[in-house]
């Protein structure tokens, strides 16, 4: 379920706000559409709690950021969302540290840890092999979203089928093409 237009355009100007280092502004926008998704009950609201925690952490709002962000982090372990748990885990606990919170740092990532199967998984995932493409032609992904801007990342998207993706921050069909 996509969101509505008014929505996207606020998505768009949280995105410039980011590529800009205007993070607390990025944050008001993205707490407030993820408060209107949850109100709405749309499945966006684990993924832009996420963004509007890192985005406050990072404008230097630790108290109010850590909360959004587990808000968020929780939403996804409640669902099952593993790996995506994770990723977006990493996410939060990289603005932390970058932000000189090493401790909360650290206490974020053990409270949001997998299973130690998980945890090989995602090693795995991520020692640098390439997963195979679903097809022998590589299928691409835009680098951002053509209707909110958002960074589309492809080992983070939901993919429908091969050629097919979900934006994660405004549930867009994106639409792959060969490489």
């Amino acid at each position: 379920m996509g969101l509505p237009e008014s929505v996207i355009r606020r998505l768009r100007q949280a995105q410039s706000f980011l590529q800009g280092g205007r993070q607390a502004e990025a944050a008001e926008i993205f707490e407030a559409v993820a408060d209107e998704a949850a109100n709405r009950g749309l499945p966006h609201v684990a993924r832009l709690s996420v963004e509007a925690g890192a985005a406050w952490i990072l404008a230097g709002e630790l108290e109010r950021g850590v909360p959004l962000a587990e808000r968020g982090l929780d939403l996804l372990r409640e669902r099952g969302a593993g790996t995506r748990l994770a990723i977006l885990r990493d996410r939060v606990v990289a603005a932390l540290r970058q932000t000189g919170h090493a401790a909360e740092a650290t206490a974020l990532a053990q409270k949001y840890s997998g299973s130690p199967a998980e945890a090989t998984a995602l090693a795995q995932k991520y020692s640098g092999s390439p997963a195979e493409p679903p097809h022998p032609t590589r299928m691409v992904l835009p680098a951002t979203c053509p209707q909110c801007g958002g960074k589309v990342r492809p080992d983070e998207v939901e993919w429908i089928d091969p050629t097919t993706a979900v934006c994660d921050y405004c549930g867009s069909v994106l639409k792959a093409g060969a490489e």
